[in-house]
């Protein structure tokens, strides 16, 4: 069904797409997701009334087994950004009580929604990219760190949490 109506749209061996409306779906031209990816997109979900969605850019690829969750809010792919492998992608979160320590599994977080990643991005194997974030352009996620807050264009960035390692002087 996706690969139907996304003709550019090349899936890896093994790769699940669960979408509940494909209207909510905009993938460019020549995207590739990696084998055992696992991509769900919901646009209404009980648990949030912030609309989900998914928006991947030309040329963009996604490493094997990369979890990318566009539910309870926008997940913003740009054009040629590079996501290596066991990358996760989280468009909400469960909210915490007043005591920071039990999640509610009934409701999601509605303050901190959404993701975008910026044009030509890099995101490094085993990151992590939770709610409210924006990547922005040309900016490098090193493997294994866990981005919490907004990182700016042509950065790179690295730790958990994230933070700033060094400008990226490959911007062009």
């Amino acid at each position: 069904m996706v690969r139907a109506r996304f003709p550019g749209l090349r899936l890896g061996a093994g790769t699940t797409f669960m979408v509940d409306d494909l209207n909510g779906v905009h993938i460019g031209l020549g995207v590739y997701i990696g084998s055992w990816s696992e991509v769900v997109v919901t646009r209404s979900a009980k648990q949030s009334r912030i609309e989900g969605g998914l928006r991947i850019g030309s040329g963009t690829v996604v490493g094997a087994w990369a979890n990318i969750r566009a539910a309870g809010g926008k997940v913003d792919i740009g054009e040629n950004v590079l996501i290596g492998q066991h990358v996760s992608i989280l468009a909400a979160n469960h909210r915490r009580d007043e005591l920071g320590c039990n999640p509610q599994v009934g409701r999601w977080d509605e303050q901190r929604t959404g993701v975008c990643v910026g044009n030509g991005a890099w995101l490094g194997a085993g990151a992590v990219v939770l709610p409210g974030v924006t990547i922005g352009t040309h900016s490098i996620v090193a493997a294994g760190a866990v981005v919490t807050r907004n990182i700016p264009p042509g950065e790179v960035w690295g730790g958990i949490p994230a933070r700033r390692i060094a400008p990226n002087n490959r911007t062009a």
